[in-house]
Order: structure tokens, then sequence, then C-alpha cells
């Protein structure tokens, strides 16, 4: 996988289905040719409602049936995507298989519709919004290992914000200007090289302390929660390189 290219050819897509198109083909270098996009929430500043499955290539006849069932709220996926802070695996959530015998049959009939080795990933916005994403597999035989787990994690995140931005665009909803400090860009360049908050104050000279005053700062202007939300934005809104 090539994050790189990715953030280039999603940098140049010029609508939503060219750029889903790309992100399920990263996705399927990884094993999921299944993808489901869901706003958990309200997104005003791109002009969206709360929708689930606004982008998606799950089974036409799966999503039907589950829109019948009344799946939406029961599915123990999308409730543990309004808290989850790292990306999991459905079968972590063998809790709610346990304990719900509704949330149970929706697990089990995705399994019998060939969404396996399923995982999820939530994004957090700044002002409380909640993006939940579903990954899985009509084949199985996916790797479900960290490094696999967090290339997910980062892949979706480029794909959220170049989404976002044709949303606001397509619904008329002006963009804000970023602009960051140069200390801020600075500590966001060493971040995207994998130093952390210790050796990036080596570098600068300042106390990690300072570090981390300079990352909320950035993340404040930037709208996000972290730092990988942070880095894929500053790099696709061209304020580093790394």
């Amino acid at each position: 996988m090539d994050l790189w290219a990715f953030i280039e050819e999603t940098n140049r897509a010029d609508d939503p289905d060219s750029l889903f198109l790309l992100f399920q083909q990263q996705l399927g270098a990884l094993g999921f040719d299944r993808v489901c996009y869901s706003l958990m929430t309200d997104h005003p500043e791109c002009g969206m409602s709360a929708g689930h499955a606004v982008a998606r290539n799950y089974p036409e006849d799966w999503m039907k049936y589950y829109s019948a069932m009344g799946y939406e709220d029961v599915d123990p996926v999308r409730k543990a995507v309004m808290t989850a802070r790292r990306p999991f695996t459905w079968d972590e959530m063998e809790v709610y298989r346990r304990h719900d015998t509704r949330e149970k049959r929706v697990m089990n009939e995705a399994t019998e519709a060939k969404l396996l080795d399923g995982m999820g990933v939530s994004i957090y916005g700044p002002r409380g919004e909640v993006v939940g994403v579903g990954f899985a597999s009509s084949h199985g035989g996916v790797d479900l290992n960290p490094n696999v787990m967090s290339a997910v994690q980062m892949l979706t995140n480029q794909f959220h914000q170049r989404y976002m931005g044709m949303m606001r665009d397509r619904n008329g909803i002006p963009r804000r200007p970023v602009q960051l400090s140069a200390r801020e860009k600075e500590v966001l360049l060493w971040s995207s090289r994998g130093k952390s908050n210790y050796v990036i104050g080596e570098i600068l000279c300042i106390s990690t302390h300072s570090v981390d005053t300079h990352f909320r700062k950035a993340f404040r202007k930037l709208e996000v929660n972290d730092r990988i939300m942070a880095i894929v934005k500053a790099i696709r809104l061209g304020l580093i390189n790394p």
C-alpha cells in the first residue's frame, strides 16, 4: 500500500463516486472488498444530516433486509463506533452476542450474508460529530493484525476528509482557510515521520509540554481530534510535506 499515492490520487478526485472507488481499491489490496461509511450524527459543517451507509458497497440484498428488519437500532457495530477510540474487530464484540439475542442475530446474519472478518473505525469531529465505518471481506482470510488495522484507519481518515470537502463544496458551504504557525507545522511534520513528543522536543529544543500544546493548537485549527487526522489533513492542504 502506498499511502502517499493514495493521498495524491484522492486529492485529484473530482466527485464522490471516483473518490469512493479509489478507497475501495486500496481496501481491496488489504483484503476488504466491502465497506459501509455512515454519518452517525449530523454534520452541519458540510450540510449533511446523519445517515446510515451514505457510501457503501455492502450487498444490496443485505442492505434491504437490514433496513426492513430495523437493525440500525440494534446493530452492535453501530453502537461500538460511537465510543471506540481505536479500530476494532467485530470479534471483539463477543460481549454483545452473549447478552442480547437481537444483536447476536444481526451479527450471525451478517456472517451468512458473507460479511466476514469485519472491523470498524470511528472518526470524531471537534463539535461532537461521529462517523462510523465498517469493513468486511466476502471471502474471509483477512489478517486483522495491528498494522493492517492502522493502515485501514489512515486510508479512512483521508477518504473522510476528502468526502467532507466534496460535500461542503456541493452544498455551497464556504471553506475557512487554515493557517498554522511554523511550530505547529514542525511538530506535525516530525510526527508524520514517526517521532514521539520527547524526540520532537529534543529536535526543536522545546519541552514535551510545549510540543503537546502546539499539537492541540493545530488540532483546533484543523478541526480534528487526533494526530492521524491532523497529519492527513495538513498534507492534503499542502501545509506539510513529509
